[in-house]
């Protein structure tokens, strides 16, 4: 398992400065069982931020499979520096322009591109939900100075599903360089 992350972490590097700081979201499951993405939220860029939102007749539609499974979506575009709504499932029909109230309108793709090399004017992580199965949905966030580079967070405390009964999970995200690196283990 740590081979694996150090050749994952490894491979998704180069990757991303070969391609000239493309953005890259990663979802890792290291749990027993698959994890449902209800939503993803960017941060407010000139008075304008991005939502996922999956279908309320299906919050589980963007379905990342347990036992160390990764998710690996990647625009490729080194003029990208934003949150990786890509036009393409589960995404595509279903990321919206806020702030504002339900019903919020479709966004319009590719994105905007709001700044250049800066990370303060990039549309970045800030809120995720999600639902573990046989759990209550849970949510977490970064708490400040996550946009520097090298920073982490934790869901604290962590969360509890139930198949197999009570048993305790993290959540984890990390930024660097264009790579969105977002993991859930159950722990020990």
């Amino acid at each position: 398992m740590i081979m694996k992350k150090i050749l994952l972490s490894l491979g998704l590097t180069l990757g991303t400065l070969f391609s000239a700081n493309a953005t890259t979201l990663v979802i890792e499951i290291n749990c027993q069982t698959y994890v449902c993405i209800n939503m993803i939220q960017t941060n407010v860029v000139n008075g304008v931020n991005y939502v996922f939102l999956a279908d309320v007749s299906n919050l589980c539609m963007f379905v990342v499979d347990g036992n160390g499974y990764t998710y690996y979506a990647t625009d490729g575009d080194a003029n990208n520096f934003q949150f990786p709504f890509l036009n393409t499932f589960p995404f595509s029909g279903y990321v919206y322009e806020g702030p504002g109230s339900i019903p919020l309108p479709l966004a319009t793709f590719p994105l905007p591109v709001v700044g250049f090399g800066d990370d303060d004017n990039r549309y970045q992580f800030n809120y995720m939900k999600f639902q573990l199965k046989g759990a209550n949905g849970n949510g977490f966030g970064p708490s400040g100075g996550i946009y520097a580079g090298t920073d982490s967070d934790t869901l604290s405390p962590p969360g509890t599903y139930y198949s197999p009964a009570g048993l305790e999970y993290e959540a984890s995200y990390f930024f660097l360089m264009g790579i969105h690196y977002f993991e859930f283990n159950d722990l020990p």
